[in-house]
């Protein structure tokens, strides 16, 4: 009986120690993971500050010692000295970049709002050499023509009409220099110069459309 109890009492010292150990363990984590809280934050302010500036792609920080981290270097426009990026290596004039000295860019290329772009397209500049714009010959939804040496869309879905032989699209209708969608139900009727006035299964009645 002695023995045990003995056992019984060693048993439960055991215990004891074990619940003291673990109760150490979780107060140390707990600790830990305060450290870790702050260091998170401080880290979170850093990432904050870099995105602001300094990183690849994004302006530099003009009020630090350094400009960009990363050993980048700052890229300023040649045009603009308040633009700038921070980058490996500085490069004008190409597709995406910034215009250089002159506002010159590469070849089918036009500088825009300081930046190279494809020339040609809608909202672009036109292009110098051949083809003013792309699609200004198009007889679809595409049709663009240079106005004040920017290319727009034109002759169809109430863009203004366009200045060639072609004022409209097939399926416009000219009205006020604009060219409105014709021909389909509840739509104004198409000219019958235009193959026919309404799409299958409908009639024209009092200019419109209808079953």
């Amino acid at each position: 009986m002695r023995l045990n109890k003995v056992v019984r009492m060693s048993g439960i010292k055991m215990q004891i120690v074990f619940i003291l150990i673990l109760m150490f363990i979780i107060s140390g984590c707990d600790i830990r993971n305060k450290d870790k809280n702050i260091n998170d934050e401080s880290w979170k302010d850093e990432t904050l500050v870099m995105d602001d500036c300094g990183s690849d792609g994004l302006k530099c920080c003009v009020n630090k010692d350094v400009p960009c981290f990363f050993e980048q270097i700052c890229c300023t426009d040649p045009n603009n000295s308040e633009r700038n990026y921070c980058s490996d290596e500085c490069s004008f004039g190409g597709f995406e970049e910034y215009c250089d000295i002159g506002n010159v860019c590469e070849e089918r290329l036009a500088c825009h709002n300081g930046d190279c772009v494809k020339c040609g397209e809608s909202g672009n500049p036109c292009c110098v050499d051949g083809i003013k714009c792309l699609n200004e010959n198009s007889e679809e939804k595409n049709r663009t023509q240079c106005t004040d040496n920017i290319c727009e869309l034109c002759g169809y879905g109430g863009n203004k009409i366009c200045s060639g032989e072609m004022k409209c699209i097939k399926n416009h209708l000219e009205n006020n220099n604009i060219c409105l969608s014709c021909g389909e139900f509840n739509q104004p009727c198409c000219k019958i110069d235009q193959n026919k006035e309404c799409d299958d299964n409908l009639k024209c009645e009092l200019g419109f459309c209808v079953k």
